[in-house]
């Protein structure tokens, strides 16, 4: 009976460790688009044992004089980092090579070689317990871990060497043998993360079994033997994490920026025009007050006080403001004349657009503009400042109905 209790907690252990594990997968597959989501793979060295190796009259079998051989190990799952990054939390897949050389206590003679290979989940807890480094990205981290996991076997060899004879057995064909184990295991974890997606690390975790049951080809009283043992390995791994959702995450950041820099443009434009709406209908209003004032304050415009009579009249390109040579030889030249004049007279300079370019508040600037370099070149030619007057009068259709070119110009009076 007391081994039968036995048997069944170890049934019950598995089937919790079983069912708890498969939970865990299918929360991790869940959320493994989320932004604290990582994938991690590991390679990495076994160096195994068994442990209190005994038989069903709890005596020791095999002794401790072990030959132990590094076999291979493999690991990859998710990793998700809680608590603002202090606790990950791992669920994944172990590939995990065992082999075991040890001697009899009974037969001295002979020689084990024990070649196990087990497939199976686990999940694993990281306490982060120290940081080095200033760097914002690159630093190395220690973390102290823990978990547990079931392994199935996937192959399992037993080879009996004496002085005499060799013998091959595969375990997965006998039916005492355990074909699966749960384990327990912890250790220390050295990371290095290279950038803010990217850590390398180094793992070193000390495995074990929960007690495993073989029984044997052994009949005592009519009834087959029973063995129990664990398997030790000490492992060395060395492992990569990688967040690929944080460059989801980064392009998801990066197209949300240029979107809100899309829309405040928009807006900047948005307002610009409606600023220039405001300045033009400012414009109509300081217009219709001029008029105002002309009508009923016997204002006159200076323009149209003018005999038209011009000295000269100056033309333009298409929105621009810049003199020709051959015009600024007819300025140099009006210049000159006036010197020699008494120069009790004012010069007046008139600038026109044309009002089939451009829209108000641009043919205003451009218009003073036109008059005042045609103002700074006659004073460059010595006609002192105090004796020139200039004005833009903005867009005009006066002058000619037909061709607007002639309506781009600049026009000079002596009063």
């Amino acid at each position: 009976m007391k081994n039968i209790s036995v048997l069944k907690k170890s049934f019950d252990l598995g089937s919790f460790l079983s069912s708890f594990l498969g939970i865990l997968i299918v929360l991790a597959l869940f959320n493994s688009q989320t932004t604290y989501a990582q994938w991690y793979g590991e390679l990495g060295l076994n160096s195994s044992s068994f442990r209190d190796y005994t038989n069903d009259q709890g005596e020791s079998v095999i002794s401790d004089n072990y030959s132990r051989s590094l076999e291979v190990s493999a690991a990859a799952g998710y990793r998700f980092n809680l608590l603002k990054g202090k606790l990950q939390w791992g669920v994944g897949l172990n590939f995990d090579k065992h082999q075991i050389n040890v001697s009899s206590n009974e037969l001295q003679f002979l020689n084990y070689n024990y070649v196990f290979s087990y497939f199976g989940p686990e999940t694993d807890l990281y306490f982060k317990f120290y940081e080095l480094g200033n760097d914002p990205v690159k630093k190395l981290s220690f973390w102290l871990r823990g978990g547990v996991g079931i392994s199935w076997s996937v192959n399992g060899v037993q080879q009996i060497t004496s002085s005499v004879s060799n013998m091959r057995i595969d375990l997965l064909d006998q039916p005492g043998f355990s074909g699966s184990y749960n384990f327990y295991k912890y250790g220390l974890d050295f990371q290095y993360r290279t950038n803010v997606a990217t850590s390398l690390y180094l793992s070193i975790t000390n495995n074990h079994s929960f007690s495993i049951k073989e029984v044997t080809s052994d009949i005592n009283d009519g009834q087959r033997g029973v063995e129990r043992f664990g398997v030790n390995h000490l492992n060395f791994a060395l492992g990569v994490i990688h967040d690929f959702n944080l460059f989801k995450s980064e392009k998801i950041e990066q197209d949300s920026k240029a979107q809100d820099a899309f829309v405040a443009l928009q807006e900047r434009i948005s307002a610009l025009e409606f600023d220039q709406s405001n300045k033009q209908k400012e414009i109509e209003r300081l217009e219709g007050e001029m008029g105002q004032l002309i009508k009923n304050q016997g204002i006159k415009d200076p323009y149209e006080k003018m005999v038209w009579s011009p000295e000269l009249i100056v033309l333009f390109e298409i929105d621009k403001a810049d003199l020709a040579l051959d015009t600024q030889v007819h300025i140099e030249a009006l210049a000159s004349a006036y010197l020699k004049t008494s120069m009790t007279q004012t010069i007046k300079i008139f600038g026109f657009a044309d009002d089939q370019t451009g829209n108000m508040e641009r043919n205003m600037k451009l218009s003073s503009q036109r008059a005042q370099v045609v103002a700074e070149l006659m004073m460059a030619w010595g006609v002192p400042k105090s004796k020139i007057e200039w004005i833009g009068k903005g867009q005009t259709s006066s002058h000619s109905t037909t061709m607007p070119e002639l309506n781009r110009r600049v026009e000079i009076f002596f009063e």
